[in-house]
């Protein structure tokens, strides 16, 4: 069993919220909607490109407006839930 060392502490309370049905549709849309052309893809496996270099050069530069907002969402949305607890628990950090 993993120990994290996170009883009592802020991670605890925020990183189990990062992963949301809403945000992983959100993405799921963006890369299945295809808005990056197949000629691009195309492009970069004749340039010797394989899937993690084309993922990593080409998709998340061409995604980070859609990354942003989801990057917002995240975060609204967690302290949103962080807050309460942090009212309602006493911080010893």
């Amino acid at each position: 069993m993993a120990k994290f060392g996170w009883i009592n502490t802020y991670w605890a309370l925020t990183i189990p919220f990062m992963a949301s049905a809403t945000n992983t549709f959100l993405l799921r849309q963006h890369f299945r909607i295809r808005m990056i052309s197949k000629e691009l893809e195309d492009s970069a496996r004749i340039d010797g490109a394989g899937a993690m270099a084309y993922f990593l050069k080409i998709l998340l530069p061409l995604s980070k407006a859609m990354l942003g907002g989801v990057s917002i969402i995240i975060f609204i949305f967690t302290w949103n839930l962080y807050l309460w607890p942090l009212i309602i628990t006493k911080a010893t950090h």
